[in-house]
């Protein structure tokens, strides 16, 4: 018997999806901050920022998705990272940023939960068993992840603002394709005012199921930890002396690696949830002691973490959480990793603007940290 297929919506999403993660500008983005006279500070400044328009936005937007419309919310994000990345192209200074950031927040968080909602319902539609694909979806985004960074790359060392100007058109593709794609699965249905509603289902992601709860926490806390090696990625590159036109291939390289971690959870590997601390402690640990040509290659032991936990991540959610409200709960799990994130990452660039290998010397700190706490809890969330 042949294995079930996408159908065309299915396809169309799952393409889409892979479209939004083909990042340009990560390789780029701390070399223009800095070229507009953006310390290591205000570099997380912008990030805390952008962090908190999505704390403010996600639950609304998850909820927007689950009661009206996810085709909707997913193709209107996209809009609004295309507007974000032509605001950047402009930007000469601070408040250029915030404004690119904000508008970013806004995008991602429209999207956020409202894609992989959709995806699974036309998956169970056309019969296609949804875990497996969403682990698929991962590797293949890491993949075009990888591309993107090293398209960026090469474009940057022309000019730091050629891969805002083409991740804008590609995210106006994206949002082109998303808006021919074809709402599924069961909405939210409810008498109860909107507002009240969603706070509702926040107190029951946040304390009426218990191992929900736990493991948002936890799948929060490993995210936020895995990124903070993203703003501290370039400057460790230049740092060990890497030419600019060489990060590009380095972003690619760490970002297809976390492929590994990704296929990991989808030939059903075990690992204790709380192990890819550990993974990203050691890594963070011999960069803050020596950084060097070598030892900037353990960044690829984050990335491998990294690609574990976002394999984890939604399938959890979308097995225990009611189909109606699904959305909704992966912007509450998002929004409780921005707060987290967000914090860190402030904390962590703060001493990374004294010394970098002080803040790469903490993020290894805070790994131990998180995985103590999360250990002793085992059983809270297993």
């Amino acid at each position: 018997m042949k294995p079930n297929k996408l159908g065309r919506d299915g396809k169309f999403l799952f393409i889409e999806s892979a479209l939004t993660s083909f990042i340009l500008f990560m390789p780029v983005t701390y070399l223009l901050y800095s070229s507009l006279g953006l310390d290591q500070f205000a570099i997380g400044l912008t990030q805390f920022i952008f962090a908190f328009t999505m704390i403010i936005l996600e639950v609304p937007t998850g909820y927007f998705a689950d009661r009206f419309s996810r085709k909707v919310s997913n193709a209107t994000g996209d809009i609004f990272l295309a507007i974000a990345m032509l605001v950047m192209c402009f930007a000469t200074g601070f408040w250029h940023i915030i404004l690119s950031e904000v508008l970013f927040g806004v995008g991602l968080s429209l999207t956020n939960g409202a894609d992989s909602a959709l995806l699974k319902a036309h998956a169970q539609k056309d019969g296609v068993p949804y875990d497996k694909l969403a682990a698929r979806l991962q590797s293949v985004g890491f993949v075009t992840a990888g591309l993107g960074a090293i398209v960026g790359g090469i474009l940057g060392a022309s000019n730091l603002r050629w891969p805002f100007a083409l991740q804008g058109f590609v995210f106006l593709v994206a949002a082109g394709m998303a808006f021919t794609i074809r709402n599924a699965g069961e909405h939210r249905k409810t008498n109860v005012h909107p507002v009240r509603d969603a706070i509702d289902i926040v107190r029951y992601c946040m304390r009426g199921h218990s191992q929900l709860a736990w493991r948002t926490l936890l799948t929060a806390s490993l995210m936020a930890s895995t990124l903070l090696m993203a703003w501290l990625m370039t400057p460790s590159f230049l740092a060990a002396g890497v030419d600019i036109k060489f990060h590009g291939i380095l972003f690619a390289l760490i970002s297809v690696i976390a492929i590994s971690g990704s296929e990991f959870v989808a030939f059903n590997k075990k690992m204790k949830m709380t192990t890819p601390f550990l993974i990203s402690a050691a890594a963070y640990f011999v960069l803050g002691w020596q950084l060097s040509l070598a030892t900037i290659l353990l960044f690829l032991l984050t990335s491998f973490s990294r690609g574990i936990n976002a394999a984890r991540q939604r399938p959890f959610v979308q097995k225990v959480v009611p189909e109606d409200i699904q959305a909704t709960a992966i912007s509450v799990q998002s929004m409780v990793y921005k707060v987290i994130g967000s914090s860190l990452m402030l904390l962590v660039n703060l001493i990374a603007n004294f010394r970098l290998q002080y803040g790469l010397l903490s993020a290894g700190i805070i790994c131990v940290m998180l995985w103590a706490i999360f250990r002793l809890n085992e059983t809270k969330y297993v």
